[in-house]
């Protein structure tokens, strides 16, 4: 994000990256967790509606999945959990979107 941006505030899409080893394969599972301060109404939690995972490398084809989230993380709101995992590995892609894109 740009600089002065304040992240996680109601409404807004926040973006984060990192570096780490290539993939061997597009990402099929994600899990997001938080640490429980700050959140919505000056509570514990935050919503989640979906982390968008884009993935790339020099001559590496670049894959982009939507995981969707739609859940609290939060222990005041159901399911009363800081993370969530979204597995979609062997699944066929099930609620994901996986779009690949060669850009080699």
């Amino acid at each position: 994000m740009w600089p002065g941006h304040e992240y996680f505030q109601w409404g807004a899409i926040d973006a984060f990256s990192g570096r780490a080893r290539c993939l061997a394969a597009p990402p099929c599972s994600v899990e997001i967790t938080v640490s429980g301060g700050g959140g919505a109404a000056g509570g514990g939690g935050w919503y989640c509606e979906f982390v968008q995972v884009t993935a790339t490398g020099p001559r590496l084809p670049c894959h982009q999945r939507t995981f969707k989230v739609q859940q609290w993380l939060s222990l005041d709101e159901p399911p009363h959990k800081l993370s969530a995992v979204r597995d979609e590995c062997g699944s066929g892609g099930g609620g994901g979107n996986d779009t690949s894109k060669g850009l080699q």
